[in-house]
């Protein structure tokens, strides 16, 4: 098969890394088979970061993907599937690291994802006044031109990150998506000329269904590209990749 570029969900890669041996070589061999190039992302990768597995498996599973026929397409120059190899005191460091700087970058790509409103330019900078007091309070500073998006989606979604100031992106956003997804969706909608295919979880494709027209998402022509499995089903997974390639 041609290549396909494939974000998957962190739970394929937790899925993937809780399998013995025996059963993850199968899994391993249809990546290849099927020319399959995964997406390493700022979202899955800090998630993995934060999982807490045995040391054994996380180095098991960033051999297997970094030996992978197709190399990864990695959304931003510093990320590595090699970070799982890490010690305890370097995944502290990293994790404390995406604690202080994972809202700023999750507030921006859900308010980038954030449907575009319909309120006059003065109602959209007055938001805009609002918003940036807000963040200058909290020193997140360099947010700034959000662009005009739904008032009633904007502020709850920077109402929920902000509060939380990294310690709550399990939160849920306007229209039942949950913080986390508007971030991959924000990458799959900048990334679409490279990824194929997305994995969401059933949660999030079902909401996604629900939205209206004016999700960027939906707008650029992309839910065909989504699809979701039974949790605990790699291969499953992949036969779904199979059956769209």
């Amino acid at each position: 098969m041609e290549r396909c570029t494939v974000y998957f969900d962190t739970g394929f890669y937790r899925d993937l890394a809780a399998l013995p041996e025996a059963e993850a070589g199968p899994v391993l061999a249809s990546l290849d088979e099927l020319g399959v190039r995964t997406v390493l992302s700022p979202v899955v990768l800090e998630e993995l970061l934060q999982d807490g597995r045995e040391p054994a498996l996380d180095r098991r599973l960033a051999d297997a993907l970094l030996f992978l026929r197709e190399p990864s397409l990695r959304l931003a120059p510093d990320l590595s599937w090699a970070m799982l190899k890490l010690g305890p005191a370097e995944r502290r460091a990293l994790v404390a690291l995406h604690r202080r700087t994972g809202p700023v970058q999750a507030l921006g790509d859900a308010l980038a994802l954030l449907p575009r409103a319909e309120g006059t330019a003065a109602e959209r900078k007055k938001l805009q006044a609002q918003l940036d007091r807000r963040i200058a309070q909290l020193g997140f500073d360099a947010l700034q031109g959000f662009g005009d998006a739904r008032v009633d989606w904007l502020l709850e979604a920077a109402g929920l990150l902000l509060k939380g100031a990294g310690k709550d992106l399990g939160a849920r956003a306007p229209g039942g998506l949950k913080l986390r997804d508007l971030r991959r969706q924000a990458e799959l909608v900048r990334h679409a000329a490279e990824i194929d295919l997305y994995q969401a979880d059933l949660a999030e494709l079902g909401a996604l269904a629900r939205q209206g027209p004016e999700h960027p998402l939906i707008a650029a022509g992309l839910l065909p590209r989504c699809f979701a499995v039974e949790p605990g089903q790699p291969l499953e997974a992949l036969a779904e990749v199979r059956r769209r390639g």
